[in-house]
């Protein structure tokens, strides 16, 4: 299942959740951008003076995430609006 077509623009998919699509895949909310040369030495000094930092994953499933970002342990089930959880650990 990808995200984007051909085109480079984001398809609309059903793989459950709420409403007619999952959270996260309204296409007019998406844009597709060509992959960053992670072997250049200027970018890779660039980002290395931005760490230590969190790495926001994106993606369909990723925007549907709850990121639980305290010492408390993480809930069980799921906020409202969100169909997991993930914590630091």
């Amino acid at each position: 299942m990808e995200a984007y077509g051909p085109d480079g623009k984001v398809e609309k998919q059903s793989a459950g959740g709420i409403g007619d699509g999952v959270v996260g895949q309204d296409p007019d909310l998406f844009q597709s951008f060509p992959a960053l040369d992670t072997a250049n030495h200027r970018l890779r000094m660039l980002a290395a003076e931005l760490g230590p930092a969190y790495v926001r994953v994106s993606g369909t499933w990723a925007n549907s995430v709850y990121f639980h970002d305290a010492d408390t342990p993480a809930p069980d089930e799921a906020p409202l609006g969100f169909n997991g959880v993930l914590s630091r650990s």
